[in-house]
Parts: structure tokens; C-alpha cells; sequence
């Protein structure tokens, strides 16, 4: 059961991480335009 928790809580990291990274992916480009 605590692997099976692990397991959760690891792919929800990841999908916080993705988010992040797309979200300063988003602000890079933002950033190139501005420039």
C-alpha cells in the first residue's frame, strides 16, 4: 500500500512539474518577443 501511495504521489508531482515547465515554456517565448 505505501508503494501504491508512493507511486500516486510521485505522478502527481510530475504533473505539477509539467505544468511549471510549460508555463515558464510560455514566458520564454513571451520574453523572445519582447526582446
Amino acid at each position: 500500500a505505501m508503494i501504491e501511495t508512493n507511486h500516486q504521489e510521485a505522478e502527481e508531482a510530475i504533473h505539477i512539474l509539467q505544468a511549471v515547465i510549460e508555463t515558464n515554456h510560455q514566458e520564454a517565448e513571451e520574453a523572445e518577443h519582447l526582446v
